[in-house]
C-alpha cells in the first residue's frame, strides 16, 4: 500500500517552525555556497544546473511565504491534543521548580485524620468507602475512576473550617475562548468543563452558587475556586495529562480574572497537585506540580483488598487546604514547598 501524504496543513506549529528553519537554512546555502573557480565545467551543463538552481530557489520561496502564512495564523487546538511544546510555544506557559512536601507530612497527616471525625465522612468512614470500592467496582474507565474522586472530595468537605461549606460542581462550563500569549494568539476549541470546580464559601452565602450558574456572577462572589482535571486511566503516566490540565486552569484563571489557581490531575488513585502563575499581562505564564501522591492497596490471599494508609488522609487534606487557598501561593502553613 502507498504511503499517505501529510498535507502542511496537518503539521503542528512546532513541526512548521523546524520545517521553516530548515528550508531557510537551505535556500541560504545557495546564496553563500563558495564556487571552485577551478572547476572547467561543460557551458551547456553549466547554465542547465543554473537554470534549476533557480527554480528551486523559486520553489523554496514559494513554500517559505506558504509556512510564514500558516504562522502568522491563529492556532487552534482542543483541550485533549495539548502537549508540553503547545503549552510553551502556543500559549508561554513553562513548567517551574517543583514542589516537595514539607517534613511534617506525617503531623499533618495524624491532624487532617482528626477533623470531621463527627461528620458522615470521617477517615474512617473514608476507609471503609474506598475499601468497598476496591472490591466492587474495577477501575477500567473515567466513569469508575470519579467514584474515587468523589470519596476524596467528600472526606475534604468534612474537614473545612465552622462557618464555611464547599460547594462542587461537575463539569463547569466554560465558553470556548482565544487565548493570546506574547508572541500567537491560539483559539482552544470546545467547551472548557473542569471535571470538578471545588469552592469554599461562607455558610450563609452558599445559595448563591445553588442559584446561579453563571461564571461572570459567581466569580465576583467566591473567594476561592479550585479545579481538577480527571484522566483516564488508562496505564499511562499521569504526567502525560498535565498540559490539558495547565490548559484549562490556564482558561478558567483569566475567565475568573486570577492571577494565581490551584488544582489537580488525577486518575482516581494518582494524584499530582499543580499552582498556576499568570504573567502580569495575563498572557502566558508558568506552573509547578507535586511528585504524585498514590492511593494503593493490598489483596489478601483471599482475594480482598484494603486500602493501605495514610495517603487517602494526605490527599484529603492537602484537598482541604488547597480548595481554602486556591487563588493564593505556597505560604507557610502549606503542605508543600517550593
Amino acid at each position: 500500500m502507498a504511503n499517505k501524504k501529510r498535507k502542511l496543513s496537518g503539521l503542528s506549529r512546532v513541526e512548521l517552525l523546524q520545517a521553516y528553519k530548515a528550508l531557510n537554512t537551505l535556500k541560504k546555502s545557495f546564496l553563500y555556497e563558495d564556487v571552485d573557480d577551478e572547476t572547467q565545467a561543460d557551458e551547456q551543463a553549466d547554465k542547465g544546473a543554473e537554470r534549476w538552481m533557480e527554480l528551486l530557489d523559486k520553489h523554496l520561496e514559494g513554500m517559505l511565504t506558504l509556512i510564514e502564512s500558516r504562522l502568522a495564523e491563529p492556532n487552534s487546538f482542543s483541550f485533549p491534543n495539548m502537549d508540553f511544546d503547545i503549552l510553551k510555544e502556543e500559549l508561554d506557559i513553562t513548567s517551574a521548580t517543583h514542589l516537595t512536601l514539607k517534613s511534617d507530612y506525617d503531623e499533618r497527616i495524624q491532624k487532617s485524620a482528626l477533623l470531621g471525625q463527627d461528620k458522615y465522612m470521617s477517615s474512617e468512614n473514608m476507609y471503609r468507602h474506598l475499601n468497598m470500592l476496591e472490591n466492587l467496582v474495577p477501575k477500567t474507565s473515567e466513569a469508575s475512576a470519579r467514584l474515587w474522586i468523589d470519596t476524596l472530595f467528600f472526606r475534604s468537605s468534612a474537614m473545612v473550617p465552622p462557618g464555611k461549606s464547599m460547594i462542587l460542581n461537575l463539569e463547569y462550563a466554560i465558553p470556548s475562548t482565544t487565548l493570546r500569549s506574547s508572541a500567537s494568539s491560539t483559539k482552544l476549541l470546545g467547551n472548557i468543563d473542569p471535571d470538578y470546580t471545588a469552592m469554599l464559601i461562607d455558610s450563609t452565602d452558599a445559595h448563591i452558587v445553588f442559584t446561579s450558574t453563571q461564571i461572570p456572577y459567581i466569580k465576583q462572589h467566591l473567594p476561592t475556586g479550585f479545579f481538577v482535571t480527571e484522566a483516564n486511566p488508562d496505564g499511562r503516566f499521569l504526567d502525560i495529562h498535565i498540559p490539558q490540565a495547565i490548559t484549562e486552569m490556564y482558561a478558567c484563571a483569566r475567565t475568573m480574572q486570577k492571577d494565581i489557581l490551584r488544582g489537580a490531575l488525577t486518575n482516581g488513585l494518582d494524584w499530582i497537585f499543580l499552582i498556576l502563575y499568570l504573567n502580569r499581562d495575563k498572557k502566558g505564564g508558568s506552573f509547578r506540580q507535586s511528585g504524585t501522591l498514590k492511593i494503593c492497596s493490598r489483596r489478601s490471599l483471599t482475594g480482598h483488598a484494603t486500602v493501605l494508609e495514610p495517603e487517602p488522609d494526605a490527599i484529603a487534606g492537602i484537598l482541604s487546604y488547597w480548595i481554602e487557598n486556591s487563588f493564593q501561593d505556597i505560604g507557610e502553613d502549606d503542605w508543600f514547598q517550593i
